[in-house]
């Protein structure tokens, strides 16, 4: 599924999606940013696996939401059609 940059800007500027979920990505970018994580990432690989399982994580988390955001904007414009 490919989620549009229109898609996206629209889900993210939208205030009837709920804060946390807009939010969620900043949270994400923190933690990688971070000197503190589960695993130090001065040890190499296994350090820099919990920050990409943590990009995956909420990589697949937007893709869900933003595609379902998505579908739900076309429904309602062929509602409203």
């Amino acid at each position: 599924m490919n989620l549009g940059l229109r898609d996206t800007l629209a889900f993210f500027r939208d205030r009837s999606v709920p804060l946390w979920s807009r939010l969620l990505g900043l949270v994400a970018i923190g933690y990688v940013l971070s000197p503190v994580d589960l695993s130090p990432d001065v040890v190499p690989i296994v350090g820099w696996l919990d920050d990409m399982g943590v990009v995956a994580v909420i990589t697949a988390y937007y893709v869900r939401k933003i595609g379902g955001y998505r579908a739900q904007r076309a429904l309602s414009a062929k509602d409203g059609a």
